[in-house]
């Protein structure tokens, strides 16, 4: 299931339209004439969009969603996340087809109805704030992008989500090591060490295999001999990926 699908089911409203198999095209248009709610709608449309999506009919989905932004974006203060959804559902399309344009109004219009309509305390807001700080990377606009994944990491204390919380804070510090600041970097991971949750073991595990993964870029052999006991003792009989060469060429095909 994706994560815009997922955010669907999350969200509460009247679930009785049936979107498989022949009925379908009927609920869809029901839609279009105005008679599903924006839960419903969002429900259709997404579900209309992914089939059309794995035929490779991108214009259509891309179509499919934008029309169901039409019918439903007057409804983003009362039914915020089906709302969202299909603009995150859009987001996947306009970013698979080039279109950057698109691609960053459909994330930040996700961002803004799910942080001007939920309280901040809901996961979603945080995830949202880590999905625009992705796309603000992908346009190469790093400033932004460090300014959401800050805004992430408090939306998740605020949140008390520890798992988000590492998210934001490893890509800030992936993000400073990659722009040549290091040191920025090493204050980031002591900051993440002083946190609440750095005394669970899967924390520390994951802390210890960033820094590990870090001495490995900066060939820091002495810090790599004295990590790699610790990585290994803490992930047991589990390996933990410390380096990966990057991919070359496509990887199957995407799915929304």
């Amino acid at each position: 299931m994706t994560m815009w699908m997922m955010l669907l089911a999350a969200a509460q409203g009247d679930a009785s339209i049936v979107v498989t198999g022949k009925r379908l095209d009927e609920a869809l248009a029901a839609c279009r004439q105005g008679k599903c709610t924006a839960l419903q709608d969002a429900r259709v449309s997404v579900a209309m969009a992914e089939k059309q999506f794995r035929d490779g009919d991108y214009r259509s989905a891309k179509s499919t969603l934008h029309e169901a932004i039409g019918r439903t974006k007057r409804f983003a203060a009362s039914d915020p996340k089906p709302v969202a959804a299909l603009y995150e559902a859009y987001g996947t399309i306009t970013r698979h087809d080039g279109d950057m344009r698109q691609f960053q109004m459909a994330v930040g219009s996700q961002y803004r109805i799910l942080r001007d309509h939920l309280p901040a305390k809901d996961p979603a807001v945080s995830d949202a704030a880590i999905a625009l700080g992705d796309m603000w990377l992908k346009q190469g606009n790093a400033n932004d992008a460090e300014a959401a994944y800050a805004d992430a990491e408090r939306l998740a204390r605020v949140a008390g989500s520890d798992v988000r919380l590492l998210t934001a804070s490893v890509r800030r510090i992936a993000l400073a090591d990659a722009r040549g600041d290091p040191e920025k970097a090493k204050r980031l991971l002591a900051g993440l060490e002083g946190e609440r949750a750095a005394t669970s073991p899967l924390y520390r595990s994951a802390l210890s295999t960033l820094r590990l993964r870090r001495a490995i870029r900066q060939s820091d052999d002495a810090e790599v001999a004295r990590l790699m006991p610790q990585v290994a003792a803490q992930s047991g009989a589990r390996p933990s990926l410390v380096y990966a060469p990057p991919l070359e060429g496509k990887i199957g095909r995407a799915h929304v």
